[in-house]
């Protein structure tokens, strides 16, 4: 329930021996926020969101949802950098980098943080901010991009902006089975993008992809389990400019959904949310790649369509693929700046253009459960030529189970490696908290 409670847990697993495992939202897509045979320090309670009308800072418990942190700072006409499925939990999500539709604006979410109150392993509760010196300026380094390898962090504050109003909506169209629509569609927003981009006009962000209609209530009978292009589109502005840029998705009947319309960004940022119900009995496999700007052509968007098409439809379920329209550079020299410069842990995936989601949904069978990991390499491998080498996103990769994978891990994801791990060797010698994918 406070930062004292969770001190009490850390002291107890360390005096037990046992391993930590931190629990935010439970979203936890690659399984880090539980641990068998463990102490498992669950951060639910912790979900205040208190915005500051003089700092124009909102303090956020790391258990808060990132749709309660939209829906806190519609109410004050205030937004931030969060990503894009509502349910996830705030912690495990902003202090671990942070993608979602306002990168392109002001980076990452990691990028917002300006203080933050940690739980060490020794149970020592710290404060630290852009002020601290010595030892503490190192832990607000490392705990903004690597905080689960750090410690426990039980609230941190983040910047927030003025809310925006914007043309958008989240809709589904019906494809055929050779998801000819989703390939056009994908096609389209990079060819609308990279212009605005290249110009420094960027209106549009949001993203396509391919995947079934879920078997939701809102879906008609005949469509569940078909397939569908979800589109979760958005442009700047409400005037005709706008309205044309996004009506140009909207490619045949609308069968789910809203057809896009004025909106302030807050109620965009949590349409998503329809992509993420829980529909029983269902288990996850998530990954991920990245693509720069002009690196994404029409072979790229083939291969990756084409290898979902062929996927098990066992695995695909309600899950999906395509293309996320996430990064630029109007967001990095923002993150740049309000970070002096520093491209820490995870933060340096703000340069990357195109997020590539790969999500399975599938029932938990043993035979699904097989075939999941399998079916997600050969997505990632049908991709894997158009793959930016730089970078990875930490909240797409699960424990790795070997110290030579960690590695290769550590050596993509975190420029700043050696200097984190000398804040490791400092506060957490004992490597209380292992349960990551970073350290």
């Amino acid at each position: 329930v406070d930062a004292n409670d969770v001190a009490g847990a850390v002291k107890f697993a360390v005096k037990h021996g046992l391993p930590v495992a931190i629990r935010s939202g439970g979203h936890s897509a690659c399984g880090s926020s539980l641990i068998d045979n463990a102490v498992v320090i669950d951060l639910a309670g912790l979900n205040q969101v208190d915005y500051d009308p003089l700092t124009h800072q909102a303090t956020i418990g790391p258990g808060a949802t990132l749709g309660s942190i939209n829906v806190a700072l519609l109410r004050v006409g205030r937004t931030t950098s969060v990503g894009i499925a509502p349910p996830t939990g705030s912690g495990g999500l902003v202090l671990h980098g942070g993608i979602g539709t306002l990168m392109h604006k002001y980076g990452t979410s990691t990028d917002q943080i300006t203080s933050l109150e940690i739980v060490l392993a020794n149970g020592v509760v710290k404060r630290v901010d852009a002020t601290s010196e010595g030892d503490d300026a190192e832990i607000f380094f490392g705990a903004r991009g690597c905080a689960g390898s750090l410690g426990v962090v039980t609230s941190f504050t983040m910047r927030t902006y003025p809310m925006e109003m914007l043309t958008g909506g989240l809709f589904f169209l019906a494809d055929d089975e050779n998801r000819t629509k989703a390939r056009k569609l994908m096609k389209l927003a990079r060819d609308l993008v990279e212009p605005e981009e290249d110009a420094g006009e960027r209106k549009l962000f949001g993203a396509v992809l391919t995947g079934n209609f879920p078997p939701a209530p809102h879906i008609p009978p005949e469509h569940r389990g078909k397939p569908a292009v979800i589109v979760t589109i958005g442009a700047w502005g409400t005037d005709e400019a706008a309205a044309a840029l996004v009506q140009q998705f909207v490619d045949g009947d609308i069968i789910a959904g809203e057809a896009p319309g004025p909106m302030p960004y807050g109620i965009f940022n949590q349409l998503f949310t329809v992509l993420f119900l829980q529909f029983p009995p269902i288990a996850n496999y998530f990954a991920g790649a990245f693509a720069d700007k002009g690196g994404l052509p029409d072979a790229a968007v083939d291969a990756l369509v084409d290898q979902w098409r062929d996927t098990d439809p066992n695995l695909t379920g309600a899950g999906f693929t395509g293309i996320e329209l996430h990064g630029g550079a109007g967001g990095a020299k923002h993150g740049r700046e309000i970070q002096n410069g520093v491209d820490h842990s995870a933060a340096h995936i703000r340069d990357l253009f195109y997020s590539i989601p790969i999500l399975l949904y599938f029932p938990p069978t043993p035979e699904n459960i097989a075939a999941a990991r399998p079916a997600s390499v050969k997505l990632r491998e049908a991709f894997a030529p158009f793959h930016t080498k730089i970078g990875g996103y930490c909240n797409y990769n699960a424990a790795p189970e070997d110290d030579e994978t960690k590695a290769k891990f550590q050596e993509r994801d975190i420029p700043a490696k050696a200097r984190i791990l000398a804040i490791k060797e400092k506060v957490d010698p004992n490597n209380v908290f292992k349960r990551t994918v970073l350290l």
